[in-house]
């Protein structure tokens, strides 16, 4: 477990007026005295951490990638050089989507573990951070946290399956930007539940506590405009109360199919900033 900073949640619609759909609200005296852990801090979560370098490139050739030394999109850079393991991101134009792992820099220059499928060329934005990939987080069960499971800034290729929460905030993917921009990609959240959506902070430290959800967040970024969450898949989650499935910023490519919401003001929020997202065959019961 980490504790993380209270980080403003970008704007949410899950109200957390007490209506008749809802179910009542649990005693704070008895969730503090059951809480296994700070009710203030997240049950599990990772941490982006900083990079080197977020701009354009000059070239691509194979396994090497010559970087601009024009200006950066992220001043609050933490490192001279990329260093071995750390991952290169196409954040936009050509080749956008695609990640590698550095082996090592020299001057300008980067070796790549592989070379692209698609080859970034000047149009293209690469960040070069740390790399968080692959995690599996199945069948845990967590109560009283702000957040179940977060992935706090890089997260790439995650399955978060069959967890449940109660008080605990529920689960969420969420793209950043400190020390590097760095993206949430090809994240799965498979067959959780959220038990009881209610909590003493919301899932991102909100006080008064907002509604438990399971999400795909991407913060607008100033002077930046590609999507920091692209393909994410949200499918046959159920959401017992209190609580709600939410696309929120910059985010594309999202399936969100064969989830069941109840007794909640909200079942699916969908922000006009996203796109590209599919949302099928999911059953609200007695939700606003």
């Amino acid at each position: 477990e980490s504790q993380q900073p209270s980080v403003p949640c970008p704007s949410r619609a899950c109200p957390s007026v007490a209506a008749s759909r809802r179910l009542p609200m649990f005693p704070i005296a008895s969730a503090v005295t059951a809480a296994r852990c700070s009710p203030t801090s997240p049950r599990t979560s990772s941490d982006g951490g900083g990079g080197n370098h977020t701009g354009h490139i000059v070239s691509a050739d194979g396994v090497k990638l010559v970087l601009s030394d024009g200006p950066q999109l992220v001043t609050d850079i933490w490192y001279k050089e990329a260093k071995p393991g750390m991952g290169v991101y196409i954040l936009d134009g050509r080749g956008a989507g695609q990640w590698r792992r550095v082996i090592s820099q020299e001057g300008r220059t980067v070796t790549l573990d592989r070379p692209w499928l698609v080859a970034p060329d000047q149009t293209s934005i690469v960040s070069i951070s740390t790399f968080q990939g692959n995690y599996i987080l199945v069948g845990n069960d967590y109560s009283d946290s702000t957040c179940a499971i977060q992935m706090f800034g890089i997260s790439i290729g995650h399955v978060i399956a069959h967890n449940t929460a109660a008080r605990a905030g529920g689960f969420h993917v969420w793209g950043l930007c400190y020390g590097s921009i760095q993206p949430s990609w090809y994240c799965q959240m498979i067959g959780n539940e959220i038990l009881e959506g209610n909590g003493i902070q919301g899932s991102c430290n909100e006080i008064p506590a907002k509604d438990s959800h399971i999400a795909a967040m991407g913060p607008k970024i100033a002077g930046y405009d590609s999507p920091l969450v692209r393909c994410v898949v949200i499918r046959g989650n159920h959401l017992h109360n209190n609580s709600c499935i939410e696309l929120i910023g910059s985010v594309t490519d999202v399936v969100v199919e064969h989830n069941t919401v109840e007794n909640a003001d909200i079942g699916i929020n969908v922000e006009a900033s996203v796109t590209g997202a599919v949302v099928r065959e999911n059953k609200m019961i007695n939700v606003d």
